[in-house]
């Protein structure tokens, strides 16, 4: 029965690892084809995503409960701006309209 435990946890704490690098993929997936993003915007993202998403995990990683919104907009800053100098003008004009949708969605989710 132990070892069946064990086993579990493992495959449990496994299968998170391996679910987390998945975000920024599955977010860059979802803005390739929004934004009709080529592949060398997609090449030049991805490190950014990896980076946004980790920065994230050290916010609430530290703070043990989840960062602020005005925290996490002014660590967030500096990755709008790589982001920005990647994306065309329309592109960077629709992922601000995404953005807007994504936080009011996220806002009337909220109890």
């Amino acid at each position: 029965m132990k070892k069946l435990m064990i086993l579990f946890v493992v495959l449990f704490l496994g299968s998170i690892a391996l679910a987390q690098p998945k975000d920024h993929q599955s977010k860059l997936e979802q803005l390739s084809t929004q934004l009709n993003l080529t592949e060398t915007q997609k090449t030049q993202l991805k490190p950014i995503f990896m980076e946004m998403q980790q920065k994230r995990k050290e916010m609430q990683d530290a703070a043990g409960t989840k960062p602020t919104k005005e925290q996490m907009q002014a660590a967030m800053k500096p990755y709008q701006a790589k982001i920005e100098a990647i994306l065309t003008a329309e592109q960077m004009a629709k992922f601000k309209e995404l953005r807007k949708q994504e936080h009011q969605e996220r806002g009337q989710q909220r109890p």
